[in-house]
């Protein structure tokens, strides 16, 4: 099981960067979705984080716009019809990535 499990995360881990957004949220399970979505904010907040000063507000005003697509994105597919348990992940993975959204806004802000 725990060998299952270490699998099907290491995989997600890999496709939440390669995959479609829809295809990926569609293909993994809740937890493994959620994982996925922190892991692409992730590493867009350390992309500009990296930078220098002066690249730093730059490259983060770039990436908030990638960050809200995300979200819209994300809203679109809540609109979709669905089954009860994907749209109770989908409406999970849209409440989690509007604090994702703000911090990054709060991160924007700080560094201005």
């Amino acid at each position: 099981m725990q060998r299952s499990v270490r699998a099907v995360c290491s995989r997600g881990a890999k496709d939440c960067f390669s995959m479609p957004l829809r295809e990926f949220v569609a293909g993994y399970q809740s937890q493994v979705a959620l994982a996925g979505i922190q892991m692409l904010w992730n590493n867009k907040v350390q992309d500009c984080l990296e930078r220098g000063q002066k690249e730093r507000i730059t490259e983060l005003e770039r990436k908030k716009k990638d960050v809200n697509n995300l979200m819209s994105e994300l809203t679109m597919m809540c609109l979709e019809d669905m089954d009860r348990l994907t749209r109770t992940k989908v409406e999970t993975l849209v409440t989690i990535h509007v604090h994702q959204r703000d911090l990054f806004g709060k991160i924007l802000e700080d560094a201005k």
